[in-house]
């Protein structure tokens, strides 16, 4: 006998035995398909309170999967005239689920509490369309148990407050709305967790199609409102009962900003993340991408890519990977199925490094650091980056030439470009004859022209680190001469 007309209400969830006439009321227990954030002992704690109409003796029995796992007590205590009980119940997490069974002593009657609970991680994830890769579905079939979320994301309409129940992530097709629906972005994640780490995870994804960084930005007023995208995220986490629990949050947002808004992009980015720490008070690391070219950008994008570069250098807790290279689809600017693979197994290796203790190297984006002439007569420019670098290559790609553009946005006339032999973190530029620039651009915006003037958009090469990770792009680096 259960209700479970609202999530862990107080007084909705009631158990009772009539040879007994007792009953037993739950404040705080748990529900089918909920995922419980494990301590750094790899376990959760799952709490059982309320208090009894009587004092029967009860106890509560935990199976894992259909085995016995153990037997706790559930003892009572007189408070302000109750008869109030508490038990926590240790679970592990892992690929297994946690049934709850709740029993008054000497009874062959048991009440169901919860099944399929299981113990994990918690992880958020924020954006636009590419954060939530919605047209990349999977099938059926390749939904996990041990992929879970609570409610679902919704794109335009105000979030229904009764949508607080638990239930197995899925990715399929673009819906916004449906139960459970995750984004296959989660779902890469929800994998990569579950097959290098061995435990079931929980994520949030806040995501939403289209959106700029103001559309994403709490109501400063109420953040909890439920017809914003930031306030609808936050109450489906407080109803998780996550806040304490997340500690990563991913950011994939900037397309809608690249005619618009460009200017206080980062401005807007410190208010979200001034918001993200205010409401999961144990947030510590920041995933963000610097956008791919594309997506109906304007002259302006570089610009936008810019602001995210400096945004990369401002923060500490922030990480930050480029897009340039990854594959759009025929729209020009929606990732492909590939494209996320790539992009989500990078943002894994940052997570594993920051949670789970995995060594790694160069796991982030090349950032330049100066960019100067390497000769008094002005023939050569050498850029250098944070990291060591691997110098583009033509291999028969006839627009590295517009790689790099001058303080006028064009395309800088080189000779060759070529790895420093002294230095891996040095890129040298020879230009095809002697020149001023005072400022360099590096990553044209989206199209350039082919061999026939005919528009064709930028597909590489770019400049890399050792783990084949694009630099980040930059627009108008001041050139000095050292």
């Amino acid at each position: 006998m259960q209700t479970d007309e609202i999530f862990f209400s107080t007084l909705t969830n009631s158990l009772s035995y009539g040879r007994r006439s007792a009953a037993s009321f739950f404040t705080d227990r748990p529900v089918d398909y909920q995922l419980y954030p494990r301590n750094g002992e790899g376990v959760a704690q799952v709490p059982v309170t309320g208090y009894t109409s009587d004092t029967p003796l009860a106890e509560i029995e935990l199976y894992r999967e259909n085995q016995l796992a153990g037997v706790y007590s559930v003892k009572n205590h007189k408070r302000k005239g109750k008869n109030n009980f508490s038990v926590t119940i240790p679970i592990k997490a892992e690929p297994a689920n946690y049934h709850f069974y709740y029993r008054f002593k000497g009874d062959t009657v048991r009440y169901t509490l919860a099944r399929n609970v299981v113990a994990g991680d918690v992880f958020v994830i924020a954006g636009q369309s590419n954060s939530v890769a919605s047209g990349n579905s999977v099938r059926k079939e390749e939904c996990n148990p041990f992929f879970r979320t609570l409610g679902t994301i919704r794109k335009n309409e105000t979030y229904l407050p009764g949508d607080t129940l638990w239930g197995i992530a899925n990715s399929h097709g673009c819906s916004y709305g449906k139960p459970f629906f995750n984004g296959y972005s989660a779902h890469l994640l929800h994998s990569l967790v579950l097959e290098q780490q061995g435990v079931p995870s929980a994520i949030i994804n806040m995501g939403v199609g289209g959106s700029t960084i103001e559309q994403n930005l709490p109501d400063k007023d109420h953040s909890l409102d439920p017809g914003t995208i930031y306030g609808s995220g936050l109450y489906r986490i407080r109803k998780a009962g996550l806040q304490q629990a997340v500690t990563s949050v991913i950011w994939l947002q900037g397309e809608s900003n690249q005619s618009r808004g460009y200017h206080t992009y980062q401005e807007n980015f410190h208010t979200l993340l001034q918001a993200w720490k205010r409401d999961f008070p144990n947030l510590q690391h920041i995933y963000m991408s610097q956008i791919n070219t594309g997506c109906g950008e304007s002259e302006t994008a570089s610009l936008l890519r810019e602001e995210q570069r400096q945004i990369a250098m401002k923060y500490p807790e922030l990480k930050m990977i480029s897009n340039v290279d990854l594959p759009l689809r025929p729209d020009d600017c929606h990732y492909t199925r590939e494209a996320h693979d790539t992009l989500w197994n990078r943002f894994y290796r940052l997570l594993a490094e920051d949670h789970y203790n995995v060594p790694g190297t160069w796991l982030t984006s090349p950032n330049i650091l100066k960019v100067f002439y390497g000769d008094p007569g002005q023939t050569t420019l050498i850029l250098e980056f944070d990291q060591p670098v691997v110098c583009p290559v033509e291999e028969g790609k006839e627009y590295l030439s517009q790689l790099f553009l001058d303080e006028n946005k064009d395309p800088l006339r080189t000779e060759r470009i070529e790895q420093a032999k002294d230095d891996p973190c040095r890129i040298i530029l020879t230009l095809s004859s002697p020149a001023t620039i005072t400022h360099l651009t590096y990553g044209p915006d989206g199209f350039v022209k082919n061999d026939a003037g005919d528009p064709v958009r930028y597909g590489g090469p770019w400049i890399r680190n050792q783990n084949h990770i694009p630099a980040l792009t930059f627009h108008r680096f001041e050139v000095t001469k050292e």
